[in-house]
């Protein structure tokens, strides 16, 4: 599954790097990093464009930043729909479900409740203290609690399944000429469809780690601070 366009890797401490490659995750997680930077790089070029022509530096420099835009776009959904692939390959098969069911069951259920608490009021802390509107944070529980909902019904299975459905919606926006400005108040479509991506993602990781002997105090912080606050903001941008 290597490509000219697959270069970074998600700094992820080793413990919970080797978990989720055993749990085959690993791959398709680190193509949506890979996916965010170019999308970020593509939406900051788009904002140049629209400037460079408010501010009539000339059709070269609009171009210019456009063509930028166009590019970074283009790796944004090869990375998309690589991750997509790799998530559809594995939830389709029968041994990696059985496998996955293997390594959860060492956790406990009202163990995993409590972590689950605990993510949510973490969540609402973090929002409380941030700029974002009181809109904004209720669309992003909600998506929060969908996808707790749907980790609790059906495990990383059912997680990587509703990941796989919102990476093509995704896909499909980041397809559009309206591309990063699609209105869908408080926040745009497209960004609706990466705090989607970024909490499942985000939950994956949180649920990884908490069938690894003393991942939870040692990285649970890194996943927030490094992966879900800083990809907040990039998503909230969009």
């Amino acid at each position: 599954m290597s490509d000219c366009n697959y270069s970074r890797s998600l700094e992820i401490p080793e413990e919970l790097r080797q978990q989720l490659a055993n749990l085959e995750l690993l791959t398709p997680l680190e193509r949506l990093a890979q996916a965010n930077d170019s999308a970020v790089a593509c939406l900051a070029s788009i904002l140049k464009a629209e400037r460079a022509e408010a501010l009539k530096l000339g059709k070269d420099v609009v171009d210019l930043y456009k063509k930028k835009a166009a590019r970074e776009n283009s790796a944004n959904l090869r990375q998309l729909n690589a991750a997509r692939r790799a998530f559809q390959e594995i939830s389709k098969n029968d041994a990696w479900v059985k496998m996955v069911a293997k390594v959860t069951k060492v956790t406990p259920k009202i163990e995993l409740k409590a972590i689950q608490k605990e993510n949510r009021e973490r969540l609402i802390e973090a929002i409380f203290e941030s700029s974002m509107s009181g809109k904004a944070a209720v669309e992003i529980i909600a998506i929060w609690d969908e996808a707790e909902k749907i980790l609790s019904k059906g495990g990383l299975p059912g997680l990587v399944s509703w990941l796989n459905n919102r990476i093509t919606e995704y896909t499909e926006l980041s397809k559009e000429p309206e591309y990063g400005r699609q209105p869908k108040s408080p926040m745009t479509a497209s960004g609706v469809e990466c705090m989607a991506v970024l909490t499942a993602t985000v939950i994956a990781l949180l649920a990884t780690c908490s069938y690894i002997p003393f991942c939870w105090c040692c990285y649970s912080g890194w996943i927030w601070g490094e992966i879900y606050f800083k990809g907040m903001i990039a998503c909230m941008n969009r």
